[in-house]
C-alpha cells in the first residue's frame, strides 16, 4: 500500500523470502513531489524490521530497523505506478473494484496503529462495502510477516480468517504465484468511524487503532474524513450541566462535567471530581455529522449515564440523557471553553 500525507509518502510492500518463501514485508518512507512532466515521484529507504510483536502476543517488544537499499516509485498515470527496487523494476496498478467509497461507520483508506505497539500496523482499504487488510507485524522468532484478512464490511464489522500465503516473489527474485492460503485463525476488524477501530486476532483483547500520521501534518490531519473546515471546530475542552428527573421520588437534580474532544473526536474527562453533584469517568466519541456520544459515572448511584446530542452550533451543544439502570432520565447543556466562544 502506498498512502500520501502532505508532501510526504509512505510505502508497504508484500513480499516473500527468497529462500524459505515465508512472508515477508518492508517499509519505505519519503518525500514525494512532482517530477516536472506531469509524473509525481517517491524515493525512499527501503527498510527491514526485526524483533517486534507478533499478533498472537500481548507482549509490546520494540522492533529494530536495518537499510536495505532504495526504492523509487513514478506515478506516471492515475493508479499506475513504476516501481524500482534495489535489484528488480516493476509496474504496479492500483487494485480498483469499485468506485463507491467507504461509508462513516466503516474505515478509510490508508495505515492504521496502535502507537504503544510500535512496529506493528494495518494496512486497509474499502471499497464497495469490501475489506481488504494486511496486518504487518513477526513471527515467533521476530522475523517480519504479514497475513491477510477481506471479506464484507458493510456493518462496520468483519469476522474472517487470518490468512497466511507463503511462496511468492521475493524482492529480487523473478515473479511467482504463491501457494494457497492457510488460515491462521480467525480476526475481527471493527469500525464505527472511518479514522478509530478495533483489531482483533482470536481471542487475545482487542487493539484499539487510528490513523498512522506520518507528514507531518496538524494533529488529527492524517484522518481525511475530520480534515475539513466544519471539524475543525470540534477540538477543545466543553463544560456542561445535566437535570435530571428521579422518577422514585419525583424530583430533579443537577449534575455537571468537564470534558476534552481530541483532534480525532475522541472524549476523555478532563475534571478532578471533588464534589458528589460532578460527573465522572466520562468517555466517548464525537462523529463525523457533530454528534456527541459519551457516558459517565454519578457519585450517588450505580450505573452510567449515557450522553447523546447534536452540536446547535459551533459553541454550544445539548441532548438527552438516559441512566442505564433507567431510573431517571434527563437534558444536558454544554459549552465549548474558548475565547471565541465566550
Amino acid at each position: 500500500m502506498f498512502e500520501v500525507q502532505g508532501n510526504q509518502g509512505y510505502a508497504g510492500f508484500l513480499l516473500y523470502d527468497e529462500t524459505s518463501g515465508k512472508p515477508v514485508w518492508h517499509v519505505a518512507s519519503g518525500p514525494f513531489d512532482a517530477n516536472g512532466d506531469g509524473s509525481y515521484g517517491f524515493s525512499g529507504a527501503l527498510l527491514h524490521f526485526q524483533g517486534g510483536q507478533p499478533a498472537s502476543s500481548t507482549t509490546r517488544s520494540t522492533p529494530t530497523s536495518s537499510n536495505i537499499g532504495n526504492v523509487r516509485i513514478t506515478f506516471s498515470a492515475p493508479n499506475q505506478a513504476h516501481v524500482q527496487f534495489p535489484a528488480r523494476t516493476m509496474d504496479a496498478v492500483h487494485l480498483k473494484l469499485s468506485d463507491k467509497p467507504a461509508g462513516s461507520n466503516q474505515a478509510e483508506t490508508g495505515w492504521f496503529w496502535n502507537p504503544a505497539e510500535a512496529g506493528r500496523s494495518y494496512a486497509v482499504e474499502v471499497q464497495n462495502n469490501w475489506v481488504y487488510m494486511a496486518m504487518l507485524h513477526y513471527d515467533s522468532d521476530g522475523s517480519p510477516t504479514w497475513n491477510w484478512v477481506q471479506g464484507d464490511i458493510s456493518t462496520g464489522t468483519r469476522n474472517g480468517s487470518f490468512d497466511r500465503y507463503t511462496g511468492g516473489q521475493s524482492l529480487s527474485g523473478s515473479k511467482r504465484a504463491p501457494a494457497a492460503p492457510v488460515s491462521q485463525g480467525s480476526f475481527s476488524i471493527r469500525f464505527s468511524d472511518p479514522c478509530l477501530g478495533q483489531m482483533q486476532y482470536g481471542d487475545l483483547p482487542p487493539v484499539q487503532v487510528q490513523r498512522f500520521a506520518f507528514g507531518g501534518l496538524p494533529s488529527g490531519q492524517e484522518c481525511r474524513a475530520r480534515a475539513n473546515p466544519f471539524w475543525a471546530m470540534f477540538p477543545g475542552r466543553y463544560v456542561g450541566s445535566v437535570n435530571l428527573s428521579i422518577w422514585a421520588n419525583q424530583h430533579t437534580e443537577r449534575r455537571i462535567f468537564d470534558i476534552t474532544v481530541d483532534s480525532l473526536g475522541r472524549i476523555s474527562d478532563s475534571s478532578k471530581p471533588t464534589s458528589p453533584y460532578q460527573l465522572f469517568d466520562m468517555v466517548g466519541q464525537v462523529s463525523l455529522n457533530g454528534r456527541f456520544n459519551m457516558t459517565g459515572k454519578n457519585r450517588t448511584s450505580q450505573g452510567e449515564l449515557i450522553l447523546s446530542d447534536v452540536m446547535e452550533k459551533p459553541c454550544a451543544f445539548s441532548g438527552f440523557v438516559q441512566y442505564s439502570t433507567r431510573e431517571f432520565a434527563g437534558q444536558f447543556t454544554g459549552s465549548k471553553i474558548e475565547e471565541g466562544c465566550r
